[in-house]
């Protein structure tokens, strides 16, 4: 983990890479459990597919926890639209 926590975080994939090892290494999710650029669809009916970055499942495959990564700048430039329009929309 040391290695990477030198890198610049100016890539997604180096957020998603750090987020992993994070979930396997020091918070003990089995590989099993995480999956990477899971598809799915929005709206209903089903418009338009979509990817989520991390999926994070229980032991018994329910999801459990869904990450979007984002370099900082574009969180800072796009956290509110996000909220607004991919949180909130579809609820």
């Amino acid at each position: 983990m040391s290695n990477i926590k030198n890198k610049s975080f100016e890539d997604e994939a180096y957020i998603r890479t750090y987020l992993v090892l994070r979930l396997i290494k020091e918070l003990d999710y089995p590989c099993e459990a995480i999956e990477l650029e899971k598809k799915y669809s929005i709206g209903h009916p089903s418009k338009r597919e979509a990817h989520l970055d991390i999926l994070v499942k229980t032991k018994k495959g329910d999801h459990f926890m869904l990450l979007e990564c984002k370099i900082p700048d574009n969180f800072i430039k796009e956290k509110d639209d996000a909220i607004e329009n991919q949180l909130f929309r579809n609820c």
